[in-house]
Protein backbone atom coordinates (compact mmCIF):
# COMPACT_ATOMS: atom_id res chain seq x y z
CA UNK A 1 0.00 0.00 0.00
CA UNK A 2 2.94 2.34 0.60
CA UNK A 3 5.40 1.33 -2.11
CA UNK A 4 6.42 4.05 -4.57
CA UNK A 5 6.09 2.95 -8.20
CA UNK A 6 8.12 5.82 -9.66
CA UNK A 7 9.44 9.26 -8.74
CA UNK A 8 9.04 12.13 -11.17
CA UNK A 9 10.75 15.53 -11.24
CA UNK A 10 12.61 14.95 -7.96
CA UNK A 11 14.26 17.89 -6.17
CA UNK A 12 17.14 16.37 -4.18
CA UNK A 13 18.56 19.79 -3.30
CA UNK A 14 15.38 21.26 -1.84
CA UNK A 15 15.64 22.56 1.73
CA UNK A 16 12.39 20.88 2.73
CA UNK A 17 9.25 19.20 1.45
CA UNK A 18 5.57 20.05 1.74
CA UNK A 19 3.97 16.63 1.32
CA UNK A 20 0.41 16.02 0.18
CA UNK A 21 -1.71 13.33 -1.47
CA UNK A 22 -4.01 13.69 -4.45
CA UNK A 23 -6.41 10.92 -5.42
CA UNK A 24 -10.09 10.30 -6.05
CA UNK A 25 -12.43 11.02 -8.94
CA UNK A 26 -10.68 13.52 -11.19
CA UNK A 27 -13.89 13.84 -13.26
CA UNK A 28 -15.87 15.06 -10.25
CA UNK A 29 -16.77 18.71 -10.80
CA UNK A 30 -15.49 19.61 -7.33
CA UNK A 31 -12.08 17.98 -7.80
CA UNK A 32 -10.49 20.75 -9.87
CA UNK A 33 -11.87 23.58 -7.78
CA UNK A 34 -11.56 22.02 -4.30
CA UNK A 35 -8.22 20.20 -4.56
CA UNK A 36 -6.25 20.90 -7.72
CA UNK A 37 -6.61 24.69 -7.88
CA UNK A 38 -5.55 25.33 -4.24
CA UNK A 39 -2.62 22.95 -4.73
CA UNK A 40 -1.46 24.75 -7.88
CA UNK A 41 -1.85 28.08 -6.08
CA UNK A 42 0.33 26.81 -3.24
CA UNK A 43 3.01 25.85 -5.73
CA UNK A 44 3.02 29.43 -7.02
CA UNK A 45 3.52 30.94 -3.58
CA UNK A 46 5.79 28.42 -1.85
CA UNK A 47 8.93 30.27 -2.96
CA UNK A 48 7.69 33.32 -1.07
CA UNK A 49 6.41 31.47 2.00
CA UNK A 50 9.22 28.88 2.33
CA UNK A 51 12.07 29.68 -0.08
CA UNK A 52 13.99 26.63 -1.24
CA UNK A 53 11.23 24.19 -0.30
CA UNK A 54 9.27 22.11 -2.80
CA UNK A 55 5.89 20.43 -2.98
CA UNK A 56 5.68 16.66 -3.27
CA UNK A 57 2.41 15.16 -4.44
CA UNK A 58 1.65 11.45 -3.96
CA UNK A 59 -0.75 10.10 -6.58
CA UNK A 60 -2.12 6.62 -7.43
CA UNK A 61 -0.80 4.58 -10.36
CA UNK A 62 -3.98 5.10 -12.38
CA UNK A 63 -4.02 8.87 -11.92
CA UNK A 64 -4.65 11.23 -14.82
CA UNK A 65 -1.47 11.72 -16.90
CA UNK A 66 -2.71 15.21 -17.80
CA UNK A 67 -2.86 16.25 -14.15
CA UNK A 68 0.56 14.69 -13.46
CA UNK A 69 1.98 16.73 -16.36
CA UNK A 70 0.40 19.89 -14.95
CA UNK A 71 1.95 19.19 -11.56
CA UNK A 72 5.39 18.59 -13.07
CA UNK A 73 5.18 21.76 -15.19
CA UNK A 74 4.63 23.66 -11.94
CA UNK A 75 7.89 22.19 -10.54
CA UNK A 76 6.31 19.64 -8.21
CA UNK A 77 7.85 16.38 -7.20
CA UNK A 78 5.35 13.67 -8.12
CA UNK A 79 5.53 10.24 -6.48
CA UNK A 80 3.37 7.68 -8.24
CA UNK A 81 2.28 4.97 -5.82
CA UNK A 82 2.13 1.26 -6.65
CA UNK A 83 -1.53 0.74 -5.73
CA UNK A 84 -4.85 2.15 -6.80
CA UNK A 85 -6.32 3.13 -3.44
CA UNK A 86 -9.75 2.47 -2.03
CA UNK A 87 -11.35 4.88 0.37
CA UNK A 88 -8.96 7.27 2.11
CA UNK A 89 -5.79 5.20 2.41
CA UNK A 90 -4.08 7.72 0.10
CA UNK A 91 -4.19 10.28 2.89
CA UNK A 92 -1.48 8.26 4.68
CA UNK A 93 1.03 8.44 1.82
CA UNK A 94 1.98 12.02 2.70
CA UNK A 95 3.58 10.81 5.96
CA UNK A 96 6.34 8.84 4.17
CA UNK A 97 8.89 11.72 4.13
CA UNK A 98 9.22 11.43 7.92
CA UNK A 99 11.81 8.72 7.19
CA UNK A 100 13.94 11.04 5.02
CA UNK A 101 16.78 13.34 6.01
CA UNK A 102 15.24 16.71 5.35
CA UNK A 103 12.46 18.73 7.00
CA UNK A 104 8.94 17.95 5.83
CA UNK A 105 5.41 19.08 6.56
CA UNK A 106 2.30 17.03 5.86
CA UNK A 107 -0.38 19.19 4.27
CA UNK A 108 -3.96 19.07 3.03
CA UNK A 109 -4.29 19.56 -0.72
CA UNK A 110 -7.26 21.89 -0.31
CA UNK A 111 -5.62 24.30 2.14
CA UNK A 112 -3.67 27.40 1.12
CA UNK A 113 -0.21 27.95 2.60
CA UNK A 114 -1.10 31.55 3.37
CA UNK A 115 -4.34 30.71 5.16
CA UNK A 116 -4.41 32.24 8.63
CA UNK A 117 -7.47 32.91 10.73
CA UNK A 118 -8.99 32.53 14.17
CA UNK A 119 -8.38 28.77 14.21
CA UNK A 120 -5.19 28.39 12.21
CA UNK A 121 -1.92 30.14 12.99
CA UNK A 122 0.32 31.60 10.28
CA UNK A 123 2.40 28.82 8.71
CA UNK A 124 5.64 30.50 7.65
CA UNK A 125 6.25 32.22 10.99
CA UNK A 126 5.72 29.01 12.97
CA UNK A 127 7.87 26.95 10.56
CA UNK A 128 10.83 29.33 10.86
CA UNK A 129 10.60 29.22 14.65
CA UNK A 130 10.51 25.42 14.53
CA UNK A 131 13.48 25.13 12.16
CA UNK A 132 15.57 27.31 14.48
CA UNK A 133 14.55 25.31 17.55
CA UNK A 134 15.88 21.99 18.86
CA UNK A 135 12.45 20.39 18.42
CA UNK A 136 12.30 17.51 15.94
CA UNK A 137 8.53 17.64 15.42
CA UNK A 138 6.31 20.45 14.18
CA UNK A 139 2.63 21.03 14.89
CA UNK A 140 0.52 23.77 13.40
CA UNK A 141 -2.28 24.46 15.83
CA UNK A 142 -5.87 23.93 14.75
CA UNK A 143 -7.83 24.91 17.81
CA UNK A 144 -11.07 22.96 17.46
CA UNK A 145 -9.60 19.77 15.98
CA UNK A 146 -6.84 19.58 18.59
CA UNK A 147 -9.49 19.04 21.24
CA UNK A 148 -10.34 15.74 19.51
CA UNK A 149 -7.01 14.48 18.14
CA UNK A 150 -3.48 15.33 19.32
CA UNK A 151 -2.02 15.81 15.82
CA UNK A 152 -3.85 17.06 12.75
CA UNK A 153 -2.89 15.02 9.66
CA UNK A 154 -2.52 18.12 7.49
CA UNK A 155 -0.63 20.25 9.98
CA UNK A 156 2.39 18.40 11.32
CA UNK A 157 5.95 17.78 10.29
CA UNK A 158 9.37 16.53 11.29
CA UNK A 159 13.03 17.22 10.67
CA UNK A 160 16.21 15.18 11.15
CA UNK A 161 17.87 15.04 14.54
CA UNK A 162 20.98 17.13 15.15
CA UNK A 163 22.98 13.93 14.53
CA UNK A 164 21.42 13.72 11.06
CA UNK A 165 19.05 10.81 11.65
CA UNK A 166 15.53 10.93 10.26
CA UNK A 167 12.70 11.54 12.70
CA UNK A 168 10.87 8.24 12.06
CA UNK A 169 13.15 5.98 9.99
CA UNK A 170 10.65 3.12 10.01
CA UNK A 171 7.65 5.17 8.90
CA UNK A 172 6.84 2.87 5.97
CA UNK A 173 6.97 -0.21 8.20
CA UNK A 174 4.66 1.48 10.70
CA UNK A 175 2.23 2.37 7.91
CA UNK A 176 2.32 -1.14 6.45
CA UNK A 177 0.75 -2.48 9.64
CA UNK A 178 -2.43 -0.65 8.69
CA UNK A 179 -4.74 -1.01 5.73
CA UNK A 180 -7.39 1.44 6.86
CA UNK A 181 -9.36 3.42 4.31
CA UNK A 182 -12.02 5.16 6.41
CA UNK A 183 -12.30 8.89 6.93
CA UNK A 184 -10.00 9.89 9.79
CA UNK A 185 -7.70 6.86 9.49
CA UNK A 186 -4.74 9.21 8.97
CA UNK A 187 -5.25 10.97 12.30
CA UNK A 188 -5.99 7.66 14.06
CA UNK A 189 -2.63 6.38 12.78
CA UNK A 190 -0.85 9.51 14.01
CA UNK A 191 -2.47 9.21 17.44
CA UNK A 192 -1.38 5.58 17.83
CA UNK A 193 2.00 5.46 16.07
CA UNK A 194 3.43 8.98 15.94
CA UNK A 195 2.13 10.89 18.93
CA UNK A 196 4.04 8.82 21.52
CA UNK A 197 7.31 9.69 19.70
CA UNK A 198 6.18 13.27 19.10
CA UNK A 199 5.33 13.75 22.78
CA UNK A 200 8.63 12.34 24.07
Amino acid sequence: SYKVHKKLNTKPNSKGVISTSLFGDKDNLDFEQKYLQPLLKNIEIISKVLPGWCFRVYVPRNFSSNIIERLIRCCNEVYVMEIIPTGNIGTLWRFLPASENKPFISYDADMLLTESNLWIKDLSDSVYKWLKSDKIFFQRTLAILNYMVPISAGMWGAKPTKEGFSAIPDMQERLEKYNSDWFGCDEAFLTKEVYPIFKS
